[in-house]
């Protein structure tokens, strides 16, 4: 199954307007919230969904498909990469941003503050200003740390939006 996407979701509701499962002011409302929880992505980054099938009348019984014989040549799983699995897309761009540079000020104070601590040393063995310059590279590991602390809540409020997707998803066809 495809990730759930802006595009793919207007598509299906648009399908549920034309066979008048829909009213025009519920296909409106759903569009706003569908844009709203999943976020707006480019449409080069959106993979179709496949069209939600028709659906049958309640009169005619619903018979279970027959199990795959053994010899049956079996469909293969399609594999999806870590990267379109887990990764920065959808909403909070400037946060991942502002993480990402508090992330790269965090490594530019350790790499100052160990060059730092190694001069120091070098020039006087016994300062106390390699000891400063040894603290001040903790406190851009804190930075760092910081930075990537950024990054992670937001992954986490995009994964719970298109979770949250998938779940409305989900009732919308055990309902349908």
């Amino acid at each position: 199954m495809s990730p759930i996407t802006p595009y793919s979701e207007v598509e299906r509701l648009s399908a549920l307007k034309e066979q008048g499962l829909l009213s025009d002011d519920e296909f409106e409302r759903a569009k706003q919230l569908t844009t709203e929880t999943i976020g707006n992505l480019p449409p080069s980054t959106t993979p179709k969904q496949e069209p939600l099938p028709d659906p049958e009348p309640a009169h005619e019984s619903v018979t279970e498909p027959a199990p795959p014989s053994e010899h049956a040549p079996q469909p293969k799983k399609k594999k999806k990469s870590a990267d379109k699995i887990i990764g920065h897309s959808g909403k909070y761009g400037t946060a991942l941003l502002v993480g990402e540079i508090i992330s790269v000020i965090g490594w530019l104070v350790i790499i100052v503050g160990i060059i730092g601590a190694i001069w120091s040393l070098s020039s006087n063995p016994f300062g106390a200003v390699s000891a400063i310059f040894l603290v001040f590279s903790i406190l851009g590991l804190v930075t760092v740390a910081s930075g990537q602390l950024i990054g992670a809540a937001v992954d986490v409020a995009n994964n719970s939006a298109a979770l949250l997707a998938l779940e409305k998803a989900k009732w919308d066809r055990q309902d349908g």
